[in-house]
């Protein structure tokens, strides 16, 4: 739970203080925002491109996590468990996240 609260806050912080525009000029020229009614920039086609990075990012990072530690047997001769191979793909997500 801490990870994700962590994880919320740095693109809360970005989200709130990313202004390309003062409030003033956007008040001031309303054509500013025609690029997002218009749907410009994201389309459909970039949702979908986005969706699939996603899913490239996650298969990318189970499949490493797994080479690393899934199949390598511990000096007892077990291998790590569900448990902790799931902390170690959780920690990847979340400094992934945070990049």
């Amino acid at each position: 739970m801490l990870n994700i609260v962590l994880t919320v806050w740095a693109c809360v912080f970005f989200a709130l203080n990313d202004f390309e525009y003062s409030k003033e000029e956007l008040l001031k020229k309303p054509m500013l925002y025609s690029i997002g009614i218009q749907r410009e920039l994201f389309t459909p086609r970039t949702f979908i491109t986005w969706i699939f990075k996603a899913f490239w990012q996650a298969l990318l990072i189970l499949v490493i996590n797994y080479m690393l530690y899934g199949a390598s047997p511990l000096a007892s001769g077990w291998t790590f468990g569900l448990w902790m191979m799931g902390s170690c793909v959780y920690a990847t997500i979340t400094i992934v996240a945070n990049l």
